[in-house]
């Protein structure tokens, strides 16, 4: 594979002030991005849209003394986010239930997840990092008489839903710093400016929780600049004391420096872990590892996930190692676009497609068989 190097004209003396050019970081912003502040440097919440709404409607919750539906990704951004989100809920004394889909229900809202969550009490749902394509869903609750306040991150398609409240930074935001925060990351901006109602959200009780956000957003491969900067940074830090004693273990069965965790360690162990439950069996155990109180079953559940991640290893690696015998054997690399179809695992098939993209710099498309259906996954080379 061809690497495409781009050299930089000069423009400063000064190496720190050249590499920050080269990056595309403002040099009159060098001090906010080099030593970012987690006290002065995000923006104000209230440049989220329908924040107001959002309150409001918490505010009312509190009041009524309502049950209120988490219905999160299964992903390593999705996951710990909505366990940030159930730390903040109970933290004003809101109780809560939670749906994350499998793999086979399939992404976002599902009416499925919807009465699951009714049927617990549920007068009110939340989502994170999902929803903002979800229209039909979202009518389904309203003609339920259930609010739903959609947090997400994600593009919007040409209609917004129609949802109590939608908090999406890519739909209208009056400051360019929340547009690329993770799904975890609006929820936490969102938090953030709970602090002026809510009494007991602190900035103490914000940062030692930084530790959850700061690992959705490393995970969701969302640029490290602006308040990314500043949740990466102090949330890697939060992740060297961490009080969150799943986390904990799962730093332990990963084999991480405490003293020293770096974002590889973020991205590259510890994502890996959270995912793997997701892609091959049942994402509420990540969750359940990332919000229990009880020493035994945390480590019982970070065991699980150390060994799920291994089996997602080896199932992936023999995936890869099949499909590479194939597209040489039939010389599917000469191929505009390679197509495989195989009897594999649905939950592997993306990361497997974006290794064989990569190796042959080809767009693939793999597809598992399962009886008469095909579930396809798609990747490009970078």
């Amino acid at each position: 594979m061809k690497n495409n190097w781009k050299l930089y004209k000069q423009k400063y003396e000064d190496i720190i002030n050249q590499l920050l050019a080269n990056r595309g970081v403002d040099i009159s912003a060098r001090e906010n991005y080099l030593s970012p502040s987690f006290e002065e440097n995000f923006d104000d919440p209230k440049n989220l849209p329908d924040f107001k709404i959002f309150i409001e409607r918490i505010k009312n919750a509190v009041k009524n003394n309502e049950v209120v539906g988490i219905f999160a990704d299964y992903d390593a951004d999705g996951i710990p986010g909505a366990a940030f989100l159930k730390k903040v809920l109970d933290q004003i004394g809101l109780k809560s239930n939670i749906h994350i889909p499998s793999r086979e229900e399939g992404y976002g809202l599902s009416r499925y997840g919807i009465d699951k969550l009714i049927s617990k009490g549920c007068t009110l749902i939340i989502t994170v990092d999902l929803g903002i394509r979800n229209n039909e869903e979202i009518e389904y609750c309203n003609g339920l008489n259930v609010d739903v306040i959609v947090t997400d991150h994600h593009i919007p398609g040409e209609k917004i839903p129609k949802a109590l409240a939608v908090i999406n930074p890519k739909i209208n935001t009056r400051n360019a710093e929340h547009f690329n925060l993770s799904g975890a990351g609006v929820v936490f901006i969102l938090a953030y400016g709970m602090m002026n109602e809510f009494p007991n959200i602190t900035l103490s009780f914000l940062k030692w929780n930084l530790d959850l956000v700061a690992i959705s957003t490393i995970s969701d491969v969302v640029p490290l600049t602006g308040e990314n900067r500043i949740i990466a940074k102090y949330g890697l830090i939060v992740l060297g004391k961490t009080k969150n004693i799943g986390i904990k273990y799962l730093i332990e069965k990963a084999k991480i420096n405490k003293l020293d965790i770096s974002v590889y360690d973020v991205g590259f162990l510890i994502s890996p872990r959270i995912n793997a439950p997701g892609r091959i069996s049942s994402p509420e155990d990540s969750y359940e590892l990332l919000i229990t109180s009880d020493l035994e079953r945390a480590e019982a559940l970070a065991e699980k996930l150390d060994l799920e991640n291994n089996n997602r290893q080896k199932m992936m690696d023999k995936l890869i190692e099949d499909a590479m015998i194939f597209i040489e054997n039939e010389s599917l690399d000469k191929d505009k676009i390679i197509v495989l179809a195989g009897n594999w695992q649905k939950g592997i098939l993306g990361p497997c497609a974006s290794r064989i993209a990569e190796k042959y710099t080809r767009p693939v498309i793999l597809f598992s068989c399962i009886g008469d259906e095909m579930t396809g996954s798609a990747r490009s080379y970078s």
